[in-house]
């Protein structure tokens, strides 16, 4: 009987956890550079493994969670596919254009990705189930951290990049590109979101209250 010359690589490549998640799932989503490291070297394949209840790439995950750091190791890996979306249609770049750095050194690693996935030729116009492109996202998100400068509770989260959309633009996007709802502009989209949330709080203020606890409302 012959035993199979890479054991542990075998393991890997077949163990899934209850929601379908490959072990570099669960790296990325944890932040484990050093594990993340270990799993590609013996499974460069699990890299665009995306049959998972979310269907999430490791990488979609990671730039979900704002990890710059396993973003960017697997975009440096030869086989990775920087245009597989999730359930939700919504790709890595839609959500690293959201995250807004906080040190020198999360600027310089979050240009890095974007010159990685721009080399890699990432869809700027690819639309999430919303029919929302990377550019409605970073504004939208870049919109909500104006209004609400103060709000520990949006400091917190790590979003709105300014520099962001001048990638984007600059490397091609549509800024002019309508979602779903055809006259829902990029620029415009956030505040008309933001006016329907105006609106519920003048029905309610104590829904606002809810949803802001950290916001000092000025009207």
């Amino acid at each position: 009987m012959r035993l199979c010359a890479d054991p542990v690589g075998r393991l890997l490549r077949n163990w899934k956890d209850d929601d379908m998640m490959t072990a570099l799932h669960v790296a990325a989503e944890r932040n484990h550079l050093t594990l993340a490291q270990f799993l590609v070297s013996k499974s460069p394949e699990l890299v665009n493994d995306h049959k998972n209840k979310t269907g999430c790439t490791p990488l979609v995950l990671a730039g979900s969670r704002g990890h710059l750091e396993i973003c960017k190791f697997l975009l440096t890996v030869k086989k990775v596919d920087v245009n597989l979306v999730n359930i939700d249609s919504t790709s890595a770049l839609h959500y690293l254009v959201r995250y807004s750095p906080t040190t020198s050194e999360h600027i310089r690693t979050l240009s890095e990705i974007y010159k990685l996935l721009m080399k890699k030729h990432a869809e700027l116009d690819g639309e999430n189930f919303r029919g929302e492109t990377p550019v409605h996202q970073a504004t939208r998100y870049l919109i909500l951290k104006i209004l609400f400068l103060n709000c520990i509770l949006i400091r917190s989260l790590r979003v709105g990049n300014e520099g962001a959309i001048g990638v984007l633009a600059k490397s091609g996007a549509n800024i002019n590109k309508q979602n779903k709802y055809d006259f829902f502009l990029p620029f415009s989209y956030p505040l008309l979101w933001f006016g329907s949330w105006l609106r519920r709080w003048r029905r309610s203020r104590s829904d606002f209250r809810f949803f802001f606890p950290f916001v000092n409302p000025l009207l």
